[in-house]
């Protein structure tokens, strides 16, 4: 990993351990592993200046969160799933069903019954 500093500096490492707001970083010539914190999503040295964080030549980012209008249907498939509520999640006549066996029993009932 490349950890890369304010003022430009960069140091290679290995990650030790991590978890969301600490990382422990082994660092070839220094006999004491650094110790990164996550504040609000941004990575600071054991001096408190932000650094980034990257492995070769990919830099990580924290995770985009999603907007709420991505989670939005459009009104026809919102009716949709409605009807399908409401109406004990029957599929329309238009669609195929699954096969059933004698008295309403599924396939796998019927071979399970000899």
């Amino acid at each position: 990993m490349i950890i890369r500093y304010a003022n430009g500096r960069t140091i290679e490492g290995v990650t030790l351990a991590r978890s969301e707001t600490t990382m422990r970083v082994a660092v070839q010539g220094r006999h004491d592993v650094v110790l990164l914190t996550n504040v609000n999503g941004t990575w600071l040295s054991e001096d408190w200046e932000p650094v980034t964080i990257g492995y070769g030549a990919v830099r990580i980012e924290p995770a985009r969160r999603p907007a709420e209008d991505e989670f939005i249907c459009s009104p026809d498939l919102a009716n949709r799933l409605r009807e399908l509520l409401l109406d004990g999640a029957r599929p329309p006549e238009d669609e195929p069903r699954p096969m059933g066996g004698q008295h309403g029993q599924s396939l796998r009932e019927q071979e399970m019954v000899c």
